[in-house]
């Protein structure tokens, strides 16, 4: 895979992010890193994003990671 190929393979997989909207905020941020810092109000400006999408995207990339050992949870 090229290097844009990548950019937009880890973008798209953000849930309700396609291919298209992918590409679409990689042109306005010019990165994943970027796309990643954005703000809410700053994703609502690229075209195929609304709200929700907008929001689902801010919680998710900015949730703190929670992972599992033997039934008990810990944060990090």
């Amino acid at each position: 895979m090229t290097r844009k190929q990548l950019q937009e393979y880890v973008i798209s997989s953000i849930p309700d992010v396609g291919p298209v909207a992918a590409e679409r905020l990689l042109r306005q941020f010019g990165s994943v890193e970027g796309v990643i810092n954005a703000t809410k109000q700053e994703l609502l400006g690229v075209d195929r994003i609304g709200p929700k999408i907008a929001e689902k995207m801010r919680m998710l990339l900015s949730a703190e990671y929670v992972f599992e050992d033997k039934g008990k949870h810990a944060q990090t």
